[in-house]
């Protein structure tokens, strides 16, 4: 009853926030293309298809098979967690996914390495795809900014390993961890207890996984299949209203909607990503009743339903008992 009331609560909370833009998004709905809005549902589900694939490659890496489905059910609930909540969206997201990892693996070290392989490979790509769509449009500035944003997460990637492999390092590293969850216990009034000791004991399990080259290359392609696919959503949401295609510019117009929203100062980036997003492709070229229908559209597939439908999943899966570990 409790996931019902918090699904339900968020949601009549999100609607009567964004009223307008529903009533403008339905005032759109009677003059486009129903074939390429149906285009576009398919393209999101295979969008976060293939993030939901992505995870659960790098479960079985960990040793740990899970159901198509229960993978599914994970990505949509956390999703809509992630999207929904302001600020602490990303992580609340990323903590009942953990909770779902752990349950299945019985290990928090295997669940948080398989939560942070799958988020690192899933960055990555996102990294690489800002200097493609700098290439694609002939934008020099977004080459160069895509540029340094995927250094600085290899450079992050290689020290934090680095810190990791050395005793002393990580001795320091781990006392500051351990004193910053024990100031969160300390405020939630749950017991501290020696949490160095398990942080310790959770790093060097860490380290004792490994995931192969090939494995990489497969969750790789599924974390491209998760970005392209929304990328195809906002595609097939331009096609729906009549307008042309930017397709030397999509790809750039895209990135820079996702990079606004991943600030999470609104729900989902609610209004900041409608602004930026109407505003990039009327420099790309559409009208600006084009452009704003496309977005209303997009956004509709892409955050409203997916939400919805992760909500559900949520309160559901509650009921639900989780799959048996099998290693």
């Amino acid at each position: 009853m409790a996931a019902e009331l918090l699904g339900v609560g968020v949601l009549a909370l999100l609607t009567w926030l964004n009223r307008d833009t529903i009533g403008r998004t339905l005032a759109v709905l009677p003059r486009i293309d129903w074939r390429w809005l149906v285009a576009a549902l398919v393209l999101e589900l295979l969008s976060l298809m293939g993030f939901a694939r992505t995870q659960r490659l790098i479960l079985r890496e960990a040793g740990i098979q899970v159901p198509a489905t229960w993978m599914a059910a994970t990505t949509f609930a956390g999703n809509a967690i992630s999207v929904s909540l302001p600020f602490v969206g990303p992580g609340a997201g990323a903590l009942f996914t953990f909770g779902r990892f752990e349950r299945v693996t019985g290990d928090p070290a295997r669940a948080g390495w398989a939560l942070v392989v799958a988020g690192l490979v899933s960055s990555l790509v996102w990294a690489q795809m800002l200097p493609a769509a700098a290439l694609l449009s002939g934008n020099a500035t977004g080459l160069v900014v895509g540029i340094i944003s995927e250094s600085i997460i290899v450079v992050v990637t290689v020290a934090g390993l680095y810190v990791l492999h050395r005793p002393r390092l990580r001795q320091f590293t781990t006392k500051g961890v351990a004193r910053l969850v024990e100031r969160v216990l300390r405020l939630m009034r749950r017991p501290v207890g020696n949490t160095e000791q398990h942080i310790d004991r959770a790093i060097r399990e860490l380290l004792t996984l490994s995931i192969s080259v090939r494995r990489v290359a497969e969750a790789t392609g599924f974390s491209l299949v998760n970005w392209l696919g929304s990328v195809g959503c906002l595609a097939a949401a331009i096609l729906a209203v009549g307008a042309p295609v930017p397709w030397s510019r999509l790809l750039l117009v895209y990135v820079v909607g996702s990079a606004a929203g991943s600030f999470n100062v609104t729900p989902g980036g609610l209004g900041v990503v409608e602004g930026v997003l109407a505003a990039a492709l009327v420099a790309a070229g559409l009208d600006s009743t084009a452009a704003l229908g496309s977005v209303l559209i997009f956004r509709m597939v892409s955050f409203w339903l997916v939400a919805l439908v992760g909500w559900v999943v949520f309160a559901a899966i509650g009921r639900h008992r989780p799959p048996e570990r099998s290693r």
